[in-house]
């Protein structure tokens, strides 16, 4: 499986995370038009996609991270932050 890579600098594009009831789970992400724009290869409805989570706590370990990854050749990564009202 290879990375996906956007087609263009975009500005922060914001979307939502649903509950997913019957498998009790937050299972449905909702990607904006704008993201799908970025990468029209998930427009596929038959094809297979997978994600790959690296959570980081210290700047300078993400930042190491990056650095790595660039010498290896990857793609850069898209940044996902998290954000909700905590009760």
């Amino acid at each position: 499986m290879r990375y996906l890579q956007g087609y263009e600098e975009k500005k922060a594009i914001k979307g939502k995370i649903s509950y997913h009831l019957p498998s009790r789970a937050w299972t449905i992400l909702r990607f904006k038009k704008e993201f799908l724009k970025q990468f029209p290869d998930l427009k596929t409805r038959m094809g297979e996609f997978e994600y790959e989570l690296i959570p980081f706590l210290y700047w300078e370990a993400l930042i190491s991270y990056l650095e790595r990854a660039r010498k290896q050749g990857q793609v850069p990564p898209n940044l996902l932050w998290l954000k909700g009202n905590i009760k």
